[in-house]
């Protein structure tokens, strides 16, 4: 009775079903949801959390928040919603023992961690040059971004990252910002 009352009021009433990346899920979604919420008070949230794109089923979710750049299931429709700003970090301890690179290119000689399932990849620069590839090759490639931050702060490497969900790491010191100017 009450969602006939709200659709006749012009009001969305209900439960929005959502699935969320992990990494989304701990940094900007609540945001969004709450600004959401506030505007659509009879709204309410069914969230799934994943880890990987391959574990979500479409038709379970009305609608998917992912930070994958590229979908793999053609059947799905992909909006960008919004920037992410990447930052790549390292630890003081593995600066301590690496000097930071100073050049997007100067990655190839460093430990790179990389968030995902793929065997190689590669990292896009922007700057006023314009945008510059570089090939990684990650001494570790492990699906869950958390974990690549821990490992991160345990000195394992380098990795690019959420600035939103490194933002406390940096402001504390735990992790060191690089080729800012770049990214």
């Amino acid at each position: 009775m009450d969602e006939c009352i709200a659709s006749a009021m012009g009001q969305p009433a209900g439960s929005l079903r959502i699935a969320a990346s992990s990494l989304y899920a701990t940094t900007d979604l609540p945001d969004l949801l709450a600004a959401y919420r506030a505007q659509e008070p009879r709204m309410s949230f069914d969230l799934t959390v994943f880890d990987n794109m391959s574990d979500v089923a479409a038709s379970e979710f009305d609608v998917c928040f992912s930070t994958e750049r590229r979908l793999r299931d053609s059947s799905l429709v992909c909006r960008p919603l919004a920037q992410t700003r990447d930052v790549i970090v390292a630890s003081p301890d593995y600066l301590a023992r690496c000097p930071a690179p100073c050049t997007p290119g100067e990655l190839a000689s460093h430990d790179v961690l990389v968030a995902s399932d793929a065997p190689s990849r590669y990292w896009e620069f922007r700057d006023t040059h314009g945008t510059q590839r570089v090939i990684v090759q990650p001494i570790m490639n492990i699906q869950s971004p958390q974990v690549v931050k821990r490992a991160v702060q345990a000195g394992l490497g380098i990795a690019r990252l959420s600035r939103s969900f490194v933002r406390n790491e940096l402001a504390n010191g735990s992790l060191r910002a690089l080729l800012d100017d770049a990214t």
